[in-house]
C-alpha cells in the first residue's frame, strides 16, 4: 500500500468510524445516566456498550498510528517522533529514550517524512526486542539539501556477519536507497548498536564524513552511545551553521 492511500484511510477511520464511535459513546452514557434507577438491566447494557465502544476506538486507534504517524502531517517530524518515542517510554519503564533534533524539518517531502519516521520506528522496535534495558539515543539534523538520523543503544549488539531472520534492517535500509540516500549500520556483540541514514541532496561533504569513520568502529572499546557523541559533534560541526 503506497503511502497517500495509507494517509486517505487513517483519515478515513479517524473521521467516519471515530465520529461514530465517539457518537455512540455519548448516547450510551446518555442511556446509563436515565437507567441508573429504573432498569438495572438496561443499565448494564449501557455500560457493556460503553466498553465496547472504548475498546473498538482503541483499535482503530492502533490502526491509525500504523497507517498514518499521529502528528506527523499537523506538526512534523520531531513532534511526531517525540509522540512515538513517548510511546516506547511506557511500554518499555526499563529502557531509557532520549531524542534531539536541531535545523528546520517543515516542508519536508512526504516521502522522505515518513521514510525517516519508519526508520527511527523500527529502531525502537528493535530496541523492544533485543535491548529492552538498553538507553536509546536518536538525533536528527537538517541543513539545506540534506539530513542525517543517527541512533544508537547500548544494548547486547550482534554479529552483523551472521544472517538474521526478519525484513527490519533490510526494509530500513531499502526505504533510505529508495530515495537515493545511505543506510549504515555498526554493532559488535556487547557493544551496542548504531545506525546513521543520510537523505537529500546538496552539500554532502560533512555526512560523508560522518559515516566516513564507520570502518573504525568494530575496533572500538567504548559502548556505542559514546560513539554517538562524537557522530553529533560531526554532525553539528560540518552540516549545521555556526551561531
Amino acid at each position: 500500500m503506497q503511502e497517500s492511500e495509507r494517509r486517505h484511510l487513517a483519515r478515513e477511520l479517524h473521521d467516519e468510524l471515530g465520529q461514530y464511535l465517539k457518537a455512540i459513546s455519548l448516547d450510551a452514557r446518555r442511556i446509563r445516566d436515565l437507567s441508573a434507577d429504573h432498569d438495572a438491566a438496561v443499565h448494564r447494557l449501557s455500560l457493556a456498550l460503553m466498553q465496547s465502544a472504548t475498546h473498538v476506538y482503541r483499535e482503530i486507534g492502533g490502526m491509525i498510528r500504523k497507517l498514518r504517524p499521529i502528528g506527523l502531517d499537523e506538526f512534523g517530524l520531531p513532534t511526531a517522533l517525540e509522540h512515538c518515542v513517548d510511546g516506547w517510554r511506557e511500554r518499555l519503564p526499563d529502557a531509557s529514550f532520549s531524542l534531539a533534533a536541531e535545523g528546520d524539518f517543515e516542508h519536508l517531502d512526504d516521502a522522505l517524512n515518513i521514510t525517516l519516521y519508519r526508520l527511527v520506528q523500527e529502531g525502537l522496535t528493535n530496541v523492544s526486542k533485543f535491548a529492552r534495558h538498553a538507553r536509546a539515543e536518536i538525533y536528527l539534523a537538517r541543513a539545506p539539501g540534506q539530513i542525517v538520523v543517527t541512533m544508537t543503544d547500548d544494548g547486547p549488539g550482534m554479529d552483523l556477519s551472521i544472517p538474521r531472520k526478519g525484513l527490519g534492517l533490510i526494509g530500513m535500509r531499502e526505504r533510505v536507497e529508495a530515495l537515493g540516500g545511505k543506510f549504515h549500520l555498526a554493532s559488535r556483540p556487547g557493544k551496542g548498536l548504531l545506525l546513521c541514514a543520510r537523505a537529500g541532496s546538496g552539500r554532502t561533504e560533512g555526512a560523508e564524513r560522518c559515516v566516513g569513520g564507520w570502518s573504525k568502529i568494530g575496533e572500538v572499546k567504548a559502548e556505542a552511545v559514546g560513539h554517538l557523541r562524537e557522530l553529533h559533534a560531526v554532525v553539528r560541526a560540518e552540516l549545521l551553521p555556526s551561531d
